[in-house]
């Protein structure tokens, strides 16, 4: 999931970005050399962060979304979601919705609403270059 974006402020090792449909955020841990105020970014988000929070959930960055298709997998569930406004932009249905792998059946349904949300700190952040600002991230052993 790529969201186009804006690069609201820019600190040495911190950046705030802005998207149509999505509140500011700000990442931190950012190598943001030669990354000013107003440059396009690219924030990205794995299906399996992205996660069902609750409207009240203020915790984290959230978006308002529709569920569009359902695929039950056995023990996961895969949801493609429009977040209008927001939209990702190379999306593999080349209709910018969002994809979410939930690690359990779900019961949601095709029209369901939900709220979309996501841990800053698990977003990428790709400068107007592409070049990833983002410190490597640990990956979880099985």
């Amino acid at each position: 999931n790529f969201i186009e974006a804006k690069a609201v402020s820019v600190e040495a090792s911190s950046v705030s970005v802005a998207a149509a449909g999505l509140p500011a955020i700000t990442l931190d841990g950012i190598d943001a050399g030669g990354l000013s105020a107003g440059d396009a970014v690219t924030i990205g988000i794995r299906p399996e962060a992205l996660r069902v929070v609750e409207p009240s959930d203020d915790v984290m960055p959230a978006f308002s979304s529709q569920v569009r298709l359902v695929e039950q997998l056995g023990r996961e569930t895969v949801l493609y979601v429009d977040g209008s406004p927001l939209q990702t932009t190379n999306s593999d249905s080349g209709t910018g919705n969002f994809t979410l792998q939930l690690n359990k059946v779900s019961t949601l349904g095709v029209g369901a609403a939900l709220q979309v949300g996501f841990e800053a700190g698990d977003a990428y952040l790709f400068g107007p270059d592409g070049r990833t600002l983002t410190p490597r991230k640990p990956v979880a052993s099985i």
